[in-house]
């Protein structure tokens, strides 16, 4: 389980990561291979405790094999995002990227699903938590 605590009551969930690497931009970069349940979903979270709220996105790992975690701290300035995509967004002449780049074919297209949800209120939260904890397998 992926737990990152902020000093601004926001914390990153996950399922268990097999891959976790910082890189600095301009900004912090962290990149995270998540875990899946035993159908091949991941589910990510961003959830404020102080607030008892959270957002959550859950998809396939095969659609979108890794995740950014990207944040800007900057006081009055605050973001964070999480992004699912299908290669770490590295330059793409290294080799890293190089392994995992997909391309499409002119007049290729493709369909991915991604849900995005509200948790609401500790039981959620809890529930939530305690869903990841029990049904993620180690990738």
């Amino acid at each position: 389980l992926l737990h990152h605590r902020r000093s601004s009551g926001f914390s990153l969930k996950s399922g268990w990561v097999s891959e976790s690497r910082r890189y600095t931009f301009s900004l912090p970069a962290y990149f995270h291979r998540p875990a899946t349940d035993a159908s091949g979903y991941t589910s990510v979270a961003i959830i404020n405790d102080d607030l008892r709220l959270g957002v959550y996105l859950r998809y396939l790992r095969k659609d979108f094999p890794f995740m950014v975690e990207w944040k800007n701290m900057v006081s009055g300035d605050y973001a964070l995002a999480l992004e699912p995509c299908t290669q770490y967004p590295l330059n793409r002449m290294s080799k890293e990227a190089q392994k995992n780049m997909q391309f499409l074919d002119p007049l290729e297209d493709r369909t991915y699903n991604l849900e995005i949800g509200i948790i609401d209120g500790k039981e959620e939260i809890h529930d939530f938590e305690m869903k990841l904890k029990q049904n993620y397998l180690v990738p």
